[in-house]
């Protein structure tokens, strides 16, 4: 996030939820980012199953995991006074410029 001009905790926050990287820039936009590792098993998966198990699977499937970040960004968002010491700017932030993403990344299966 550095690259990108955020500056946050080299390490993850927790408070309620765990939170893998938070980081602000100079304009004040807030950026909250998941990181996902998904190691697929070839033998495992298949045309059929890929859709159920990597995207809907109720307890590690990216629909899952996307929900759990969307609350992760609401408590955020109602509880943004608790995180103004891991911030660097600890002044009123604007809801409108905090943004939320998961960054994933698969092993290839072939």
């Amino acid at each position: 996030m550095k690259i990108l001009g955020f500056d946050g905790p080299s390490k993850a926050v927790i408070l309620k939820y765990e939170y893998d990287a938070i980081g602000m820039n100079e304009e004040g936009r807030i950026l909250l980012a998941e990181a996902k590792y998904q190691d697929i098993t070839p033998s495992s998966i298949s045309g059929e199953t890929l859709l159920s198990q990597q995207l809907l699977d109720p307890d590690q499937g990216l629909l899952a995991e996307a929900k759990r970040h969307q609350d992760r960004l609401e408590y955020f968002r109602s509880h943004i006074d608790e995180f103004m010491n891991v911030l660097p700017n600890s002044s009123i932030h604007d809801p409108a410029k905090i943004n939320a993403c998961i960054v994933t990344k698969q092993a290839p299966l072939i």
